[in-house]
């Protein structure tokens, strides 16, 4: 089948929450295998069957609405508002001159403003604050920020927010802080549908990798170019029960191929493949590895080294005969692209719903990952941050927190350290912080902000 083009256009949108994308790849299955047809081996006894589709989400397709520009006369940025200063300044004088855009509360309001800090390294001025992002978040309305994903050039920015009954993904430019709300428009006579999943950006900075809502769930990946508003369907095969369950897609640092992980919902099969990175025909997809038992894996946890040559995982997998969280395993896998080779380079946490994707190291030798080392009510309260290598031969622990939980793990900009969001247990306010590579050097760089904030670095 070859990818066909529809216009996109950039509108106000309210798309499904992001928890619900997995009822959300079960929107026909009522209708493929009928209401009475016993579930798949395994299938959780308390989850309804057939699946509970979501509903469908119809908009009317509007022209392209940027946030009005408020910088003020003449185009100049205005200073922003007085706030308490939440960056450490001998904290910011290790910290390369970059940018740093992170959610910070504001009183008892419960709103957060999305702040961009400048770390300059200057004696006399280490942090200086630029005006605000234009996103509204509140846990107030019970709006939550989620992830903050930029482009691989750093001028552009993917923000996730979600509520109760919705999330969105809004396109942030980074330099003119112009907010659009992503939302591709139909071809005339067909129904539109919002994004449900954002999976990830090119290497050009210029497409995005999105899951729509369709009821053909093999024509539901697109891949939009934010300069002509055009996208392609990405063609995947459907399960046989009519589902198709694409964990993660990543693209390799060169741009040359394109990776994905999609897990066969019937078997509980994962398969890892391949395509050339301009190809989305479902003929160019090449499946290099089929692992079983596996019930879930990570959202974005899908990431290629430096070299290009290995991809790395995280993945749940089932200690037991039928699915239940209580026996559920995760795992942080590495594969060879060339090979088809594939292994476990560590069990990350046990009975535990995990949610943190790993670095690799420059080397492409190492791995970098978030280790659940206490668990209550089926919730990390204790982790730590820990460096693997792939041949299995070493163990590095970069930190040492008790009772502390950590997230948001990335690489600084240079990638020189590790940065991160702590939250202690019990407290109600969230904290960045910052280690070198081999986890000699600890600081709290940023103090108040919501828990468990994301945060990005820009250049």
């Amino acid at each position: 089948m070859k990818a066909t083009a529809t216009a996109v256009s950039v509108v106000s949108a309210t798309p499904l929450p992001s928890a619900t994308t997995a009822a959300a790849t079960a929107t026909s299955v009522a209708a493929v295998i009928g209401p009475t047809a016993p579930p798949p081996p395994g299938y959780p006894k308390d989850q309804p069957w057939p699946p509970v589709a979501p509903t469908r989400v119809v908009r009317t397709p509007v022209e392209m609405t940027p946030t009005p520009d408020t910088t003020g006369a003449g185009g100049a940025v205005p200073p922003p508002p007085a706030v308490v200063q939440t960056v450490s300044n001998d904290a910011a004088r290790f910290i390369g001159a970059f940018r740093l855009v992170f959610p910070s509360s504001i009183g008892l309001t419960g709103k957060s403003q999305l702040r961009v800090a400048k770390l300059n390294q200057a004696e006399n001025t280490p942090v200086a604050f630029e005006a605000n992002f234009p996103l509204d978040v509140s846990t107030v309305t019970g709006v939550q920020l989620v992830a903050l994903l930029p482009s691989p050039d750093g001028q552009q920015l993917i923000a996730e927010t979600a509520s109760h009954v919705a999330s969105e993904f809004s396109l942030i430019n980074t330099n003119s802080r112009v907010l659009q709300t992503l939302n591709p428009v139909a071809k005339p006579g067909e129904l539109l549908v919002s994004p449900i999943r954002f999976l990830g950006w090119a290497t050009d900075s210029q497409r995005i990798i999105v899951q729509n809502n369709d009821e053909d769930e093999s024509k539901s990946f697109a891949l939009i170019n934010l300069v002509d508003q055009k996208s392609q369907i990405i063609e995947y095969p459907v399960s046989a029960s009519g589902l198709t369950r694409v964990a993660a897609m990543a693209y390799s640092p060169d741009g040359s191929q394109f990776a994905d992980l999609l897990l066969q919902p019937d078997t509980f099969t994962l398969e890892l493949a391949l395509r050339p990175a301009q190809n989305v025909n479902l003929t160019d997809r090449k499946v290099i590895k089929q692992l079983p038992n596996v019930a879930s894996v990570v959202e974005r946890s899908l990431q290629w080294s430096a070299d290009n040559k290995k991809v790395a995982w995280v993945m749940n997998t089932q200690t037991a005969t039928k699915y239940q969280l209580s026996s559920q395993q995760t795992e942080l896998w590495v594969a060879d692209v060339t090979t088809g080779d594939a292994k476990r380079v560590a069990v990350l946490g046990r009975g535990v719903s995990y949610n943190h994707a790993p670095l690799w190291t420059l080397g492409s030798k190492e791995l970098i990952a978030v280790v659940v080392e206490n668990v209550v009510d089926q919730r990390d309260v204790a982790n730590n941050i820990k460096r693997f290598a792939i041949d299995g031969t070493a163990v590095k622990n970069l930190t040492d927190f008790k009772s502390t939980r950590i997230s948001n793990l990335t690489w600084t900009r240079d990638n020189r350290n590790l940065a991160f969001s702590v939250l202690k247990e019990g407290s109600l306010v969230g904290e960045i912080w910052f280690t070198d590579f081999e986890g000699v050097s600890k600081q709290k760089l940023v103090s108040a902000t919501p828990p468990n904030a994301p945060f990005v670095w820009l250049p």
